[in-house]
């Protein structure tokens, strides 16, 4: 199965930023993430079998010595940062707990499966929101709603998930396999 670990937004955030969103109208040229898909990816790990699955999650017994901390959404960003937009997602911003919180999942996937599928990429805390096309028309940037979405609540990350992503029709389904809680 394919399997990342993650954030999830917390429903009042997720209600928020949806409001906002769909405030602003359509998105004609970009594919939108669908809201219930909304997740902090912390680390891609690819195609896992669901033993080395429970292996990780076993190996995450130190997720209850990490303390909760605050995230909240920042500005709007693009990638690539040039040329025609292929995501589009809002950057994180918090005192570098997520980065940190990132760097330790990568080191226990390491530890569990050392040969085994990961992005190895560095961290980019980000929420993708849409999708351009790979090839082809540009999308005409940056959706104005997004340049005035004003301040969103900020909110505890109190844990983070080990998902598992399901091809559905137009894309793909998350569902939680665990948790692990962060210590309050």
């Amino acid at each position: 199965m394919r399997v990342l670990l993650g954030v999830m937004l917390p429903d009042r955030v997720r209600g928020e930023l949806t409001s906002r969103l769909d405030a602003g109208g359509p998105w004609p040229q970009l594919r939108r993430v669908p809201a219930e898909n909304w997740h902090v990816t912390l680390q891609f790990l690819g195609p896992w079998p669901p033993d080395r699955c429970k292996a990780l999650s076993a190996a995450m017994l130190w997720s209850t010595e990490v303390p909760v901390f605050d995230l909240r959404i920042g500005p709007p960003g693009q990638f690539p940062a040039h040329g025609p937009l292929r995501v589009l997602d809002l950057q994180l911003q918090d005192d570098g707990g997520l980065a940190r919180l990132a760097d330790r999942i990568r080191h226990t996937a390491h530890e569990v499966w050392p040969d085994g599928p990961c992005d190895r990429r560095p961290f980019r805390p980000h929420l993708t929101l849409a999708r351009g096309a790979r090839r082809g028309p540009d999308t005409g940037g940056i959706p104005p709603v997004l340049k005035d979405l004003g301040e969103l609540p900020a909110w505890s990350v109190e844990g983070f998930s080990l998902l598992s992503s399901h091809p559905v029709s137009g894309g793909v389904r998350y569902r939680e396999e665990s948790f692990f809680a962060l210590r309050k």
